[in-house]
């Protein structure tokens, strides 16, 4: 829960509430109660927030006049490390109470309009009976102004001021200046505040006579942080490949527009409070992540505070982002994939609508997450303004920029490269990336399409792999064999703990236990995650390979199976989600992939079925091809939890539906109506497909076998008939056969006709839906005046209903 804000005006005593002595003791190391000299404790404490690098935040006029955000001291000394003069000296006030001193915060106001300061005032002599009466002073106490010492270096008094921001460091644009120093000089300037003749008295509380330990806010627990900063320490990176991926700032950032406006529209204020909403689309390599994480150090730098969004982050970490008190901005990289996290995050930020919030979201593509994220906000009731969809070209504006900047980050000349100039074309902005660094690392002929430059970069990485590993050529496992444990650590995200278990599932490692623990530790070592997982990087490199093992009808079978017999549940659901992102490079293969995936655990069948929903591709395509082979497995509930208003699976529903029918034709006690309803479902279905031919001949079926069932049992079947005949007409218009459509059209309206005459509470909606469609029929085939006296009694029966 957020703090409530403090109104100085209205309840100036319930500063002490804010006053939190053993949060602070948690955050920082603070010298405790002794007989040691209040001036070396008070050093000690402002020492301790100078180790904090706290950054001094310049606060906004508040949308609630008269009262003031106090930000609790996890916020202050740890993260996000922001703090105004009155959190800094809320937060220092609770250090003095922990070292055994009695602080006083004094607000005071400068010599012309404009903001107010805070300072905290401390006695010094423990000789005498403290000299201050009350909580609250709306004037100067004599004895504390008179008693007041100047500096460390001046003639003693009974109380010091300490200007706390002065521990800050300065944000740009600050107000405030001289931050970032010394403790003799805090001293001194807090003196001048209060006794320099400038800047008047406002307000003092004494927190040393009105705090109370059962009267506190409560500051709860600070979780780990919930995001990661923007860049990654190169000094990290297991491999020189690794170095390339965007979490790393060692290849120089090129300047493109999209970076200008983003930043725009993250800093230009909103009509209605709401969470603003960033989407940055392109396919693998164009430099989104890049993009977010060069948007989200400039924001920092002015005093937000953000990154990306932990994969492992959970629930209570994200809900406190809701607390924040800070401009935030959250970065979610690979958001096709993370709908839950997304869920939780936006439920969190709706607690923080007055504070400038963004969310910026990198994916493939659009398709299924976010129409199935926008559809929950809206019904949520969780306010969003979508400020820009952007989608990148895969190449960077300046590729020829990128790639000597590259060159040049890794060492090599700086000259023309012919080669390149003649490469150019159809590479992404991460190609280029790829090409610079082979270039400076001396290969003599640059690879000339992706699959070779992937492959060489590969065997670059590979070196890296081998020299971890160890031992002679002899004693190293082959090229495939590494090849293959890389792809198992990825396509799992094995935790560290987790390792050995997914390189198993390689024949040669799992019939060698001591190589087996060499490779683990290998993959360990080279690929390792921020997060403590495993996995290769950047994500095009590792997709190709991905494909070329997996895909490999020998031995990728076999690692398949063996993969998904020994993997977690959270390590098969990566698996088919980081098959379907490789899908981009290659589609066939990566359905082909995740059809073996299923044919090995039907219960995959499921988590094919969410990835397609979020993603569509090729766990799209891989349910459409299973559900259209008679001869594969599927789960026999998989037609039941297939989302109906989903727009992706019209073909999906299609082939369920006829694999249904064929089931049921197959088995000689099915039912003639059971096959006659699936024959409907199966033309309504095709039609959503836009196979309107097989729509036609199986609504066709359909109706000559209700027509069979309505001459022997009229009485149950009448109604299906009439049903299955508008139907039939729906389909014969969609077929070109206009006559054909009007001509069952009134076949169904008769019956209708005689249906409601009977039931009328029953049919008479069904008569009227079926006159409306009479009335387009007709006017389709020229019989205006036959579609207005049909439309005309479908308004009439509607109205009737209405009133009854």
């Amino acid at each position: 829960m957020r703090w409530p804000r403090w109104l100085a005006d209205g309840e100036p005593a319930g500063l002490v509430k804010y006053v939190q002595p053993d949060a602070v003791r948690s955050l920082v190391r603070l010298p405790g109660p002794s007989s040691e000299p209040v001036l070396d404790r008070l050093g000690q404490i402002y020492a301790a927030f100078r180790a904090a690098e706290v950054r001094y935040a310049w606060e906004e006029a508040s949308d609630e006049a008269g009262r003031q955000i106090i930000r609790p001291p996890g916020q202050v000394l740890s993260c996000p490390g922001h703090g105004t003069c009155l959190d800094l000296a809320v937060t220092f006030a609770g250090a003095c109470l922990a070292a055994g001193l009695r602080p006083l915060i004094v607000l005071v106001k400068p010599p012309k309009p404009g903001p107010s300061h805070a300072v905290v005032a401390v006695w010094l002599d423990r000789r005498v009976d403290y000299p201050l009466d009350g909580v609250v002073h709306q004037a100067a106490p004599p004895v504390l102004v008179d008693e007041l010492q100047a500096g460390l270096g001046g003639p003693p008094g009974d109380f010091v001021a300490v200007d706390v921001v002065g521990a800050a460091g300065a944000q740009p644009h600050s107000p405030t200046r001289g931050l970032g120093v010394t403790f003799e000089e805090a001293v001194a300037n807090g003196a001048a505040y209060l006794a320099g003749g400038q800047w008047s008295w406002w307000l003092g509380v004494d927190v040393g006579n009105g705090w109370r330990a059962q009267d506190l806010l409560v500051a709860g627990g600070l979780p780990d942080p919930p995001l990661r900063r923007p860049y990654l320490n190169p000094e990290d990176s297991p491999t020189p490949l690794q170095l390339l991926r965007a979490d790393y700032e060692v290849v120089p950032y090129r300047g493109r527009d999209e970076l200008t406006v983003l930043d725009d529209r993250c800093r230009t204020p909103l009509e209605r409070p709401a969470v603003k909403v960033a989407l940055v689309h392109a396919v693998g390599g164009a430099g989104k992540t890049r993009l977010a994480a060069e948007l989200a150090k400039g924001l920092l730098a002015e005093g937000w505070y953000g990154g990306f969004l932990r994969a492992n982050a959970t629930d209570a970490e994200i809900g406190w982002l809701g607390t924040v008190e800070s401009p935030l901005v959250v970065i979610v990289d690979y958001a096709e994939a993370r709908l839950p996290q997304l869920r939780t995050l936006f439920k969190a930020l709706r607690l923080r609508l007055d504070q400038p919030t963004v969310v910026v979201t990198t994916a493939r593509s659009l398709t299924g997450w976010w129409e199935t994220l926008a559809g929950e906000l809206g019904s949520d009731g969780i306010p969003y303004r979508v400020v820009e969809d952007m989608g990148l070209g895969s190449e960077h504006p300046d590729p020829l920029g990128v790639f000597h900047a590259t060159r040049r980050a890794f060492g090599g000349h700086t000259g023309a490269s012919p080669q390149i100039d003649k490469l150019r074309g159809s590479w992404t902005t991460l190609d280029y990336v790829l090409l610079a660094w082979m270039s400076a690392r001396g290969t003599d002929e640059l690879p000339d399409n992706r699959r070779d430059l992937y492959r060489s970069a590969l065997t670059h990485e590979r070196s890296y792999w081998a020299k971890t590993f160890g031992g002679d050529d002899a004693q190293r496992p082959e090229a495939h064999v590494f090849q293959a444990a890389a792809v198992c650590a990825t396509v799992t995200r094995a935790s560290h703990a987790r390792v050995d278990a997914a390189l198993a599932a390689v024949p040669a490692l799992a019939r060698d236990g001591a190589a087996l623990n060499r490779m683990a530790r290998t993959m360990r070592i080279c690929l390792t995650e921020p997060d403590g997982t495993t996995a290769l990087r950047p994500d095009p490199v590792a997709d190709h390979l991905i494909l070329e093992v997996l895909g490999d009808q020998g031995r990728g079978d076999e690692l398949i199976t063996n993969l998904i017999k020994s993997a977690a549940d959270d390590e098969r659901v990566a698996l088919v989600q980081i098959v379907n992102r490789a899908g981009g490079l290659d589609p066939v293969t990566a359905t082909d992939i995740l059809r073996q995936a299923v044919g090995v655990d039907l219960s995959l069948a499921t988590e094919l079925l969410k990835v397609a929903a979020a993603q569509g591709g090729a766990a799209l395509t891989a349910l459409e091809r299973l559900a259209n082979d008679a001869q594969a497995a599927l789960p026999a509930n998989l037609g039941d939890i297939v989302p109906r208003q989903h727009l992706l699976f019209g073909r999906l529903r299609w082939h369920l539906s006829e694999r249904a029918l064929s089931a049921a034709r197959g088995n000689p006690a099915t039912p003639v109506e059971h096959v006659a309803r699936l024959l409907d479902d199966t033309g309504a279905k095709a039609a959503e497909a836009a196979e309107h031919k097989r729509a036609l001949d199986a609504t066709s079926e359909a109706v000559e076998h209700y027509r069979e069932l309505a001459q022997a049992r009229p009485e149950v079947f009448l109604p299906d008939l009439a049903g299955s005949l508008n139907n039939l007409s729906v389909h014969q218009s969609d077929n070109g056969d206009r006559s054909g459509a009007l001509a069952s059209i009134t076949e169904a309206v008769q019956h209708y006709r005689a249906l409601a005459e009977a039931r009328p509470e029953v049919f008479l909606p069904d008569l009227a839906t079926s006159l409306n469609n009479l009335s387009n029929h007709q006017s389709d085939n020229g019989h205006r005046s036959g579609a207005l006296a049909s439309i005309t009694e479908a308004v009439q029966l509607r109205r009737a209903l209405a009133e009854a």
